[in-house]
């Protein structure tokens, strides 16, 4: 099979698709009996994360393992092959109003493998954490072919070595991921949006914003998600979101506004129906450049006042004070290796690069400075993959 599929910039000599696990495990077997370097792709929504592999014969495409294994409702549990989309599990999940809470860019390309190998997250995070929140059983195929598998298909069953939570962020170099199970949630009755900063002349400064954050939580008020969007001014646009029933949603609306108006910055509410969500989708997404931050929960004003320097109007920064993460979509003018520097340098801050436009990749490593458990991971890549076949290169420290 010839798909066009580039790899953080390199091209696989050839592109499988294997049409159920059997299969995956046969080809993944062969290539490792003969050497060849490969590598996973699902809906390719994520191919911009990590660094140029070291070695890429065989792109193993996971598209067409998309079958329901099992679902039963009122466990609140589904599993499914790793080839599903994310568009066509919401479309399960929604005829017994049920949901997966997980962001994605494109939900009808993103993959349930995708996501757990690149450990998706976006504004929800604040409400029902990332994938890894999520998962509770997990099938792989490691590199040399053999199945394996980890977990079940209960919510609390923690017994035994944490397969499914080590497979979450591995980005494909650990094996690939056959099928998981994953805690479900009821589908809200209702939701809205509040803004604040809606009129031109007025806006958050990130010290305010990161304080609006702390004054949800002093008032007990619940959003599924908060996010700041940045003006070319330097002041933010902040959006919360509320999700439950009609009467909660309302009550939690109206409390909400009334903390932003104590900022002395103008507030509206928007039902759910409008293009808030959306915009942050896009944003959240968009193409290369665009680095991921991390910082303690209520540094959002330090992580401000340390890019601003080194950032210009045409920078876009959209950040998300309640969970610790900012995503900076760096303009042209900027010098990328001085704004990566700056925020590396800091004890308290990582900087990793989502999306690595062509032109940086000969002097920017994705991940930045190697993390004290780097032992721990190269012991374990070892154990899984001791030819270094599977995804070579890719991630922290060219694991």
């Amino acid at each position: 099979m010839n798909d066009a599929v580039i790899v953080a910039g390199v091209v696989p000599a050839e592109v499988v698709m294997p049409r159920d696990l059997d299969e995956l495990a046969e080809i993944v077997r062969e290539r490792y009996a003969r050497g060849s370097t490969f590598a996973f792709v699902g809906g390719g929504t994520q191919l911009d994360l990590g660094n140029r592999p070291s070695g890429l014969d065989t792109i193993v495409r996971t598209t067409a393992l998309d079958r329901v294994i099992d679902y039963t409702p009122e466990d609140q549990t589904i599993t499914v092959e790793a080839g599903m989309t994310l568009g066509a599990l919401d479309r399960i999940l929604a005829e017994q109003g049920q949901m997966l809470p997980l962001d994605a860019g494109d939900r009808e390309r993103g993959t349930i493998g995708g996501a757990i190998a690149a450990n998706l997250a976006g504004r929800h995070r604040l409400r029902y954490g990332t994938v890894k929140d999520m998962i509770v059983g997990v099938a792989i195929v490691r590199p040399d072919g053999t199945p394996s598998h980890g977990g079940g298909k209960v919510v609390k069953n923690v017994a035994g070595f944490d397969l499914p939570k080590l497979m979450v962020g591995s980005l494909g170099t650990l094996g690939a991921i056959a099928t998981a199970t994953l805690r479900v949630y009821p589908a809200p009755e209702a939701s809205a949006f509040v803004t604040g900063a809606f009129e031109d002349d007025d806006g958050f400064v990130a010290r305010d914003a990161a304080a609006l954050s702390a004054a949800l939580v002093r008032e007990r008020l619940e959003p599924v998600a908060m996010w700041a969007s940045s003006r070319p001014d330097g002041r933010y646009r902040v959006t919360v979101e509320f999700a439950g029933s009609g009467v909660a949603v309302e009550a939690q609306c109206r409390a909400c506004e009334r903390l932003i108006a104590e900022s002395g910055v103008s507030a509206r509410s928007c039902a759910s129906d409008s293009d808030e969500g959306e915009r942050e989708t896009r944003a959240r997404y968009a193409s290369a450049p665009r680095i991921k931050t991390g910082f303690p929960p209520a540094s959002f004003a330090p992580l401000d006042e340390l890019i601003r320097p080194l950032i210009d109007g045409d920078t876009t920064v959209l950040a998300y004070p309640g969970v610790g993460i900012a995503v900076i979509r760096p303009a042209a003018s900027v010098d990328h290796r001085a704004l990566l520097a700056a925020i590396r340098k800091r004890e308290d801050m990582t900087a990793v690069v989502e999306a690595m436009p062509p032109q940086w990749a000969a002097d920017v490593d994705a991940w930045g400075n190697p993390p004290r458990a780097l032992r721990l991971m190269r012991a374990l890549k070892t154990s899984f993959d001791p030819r270094g076949l599977c995804n070579p290169g890719r991630y922290v420290a060219g694991l």
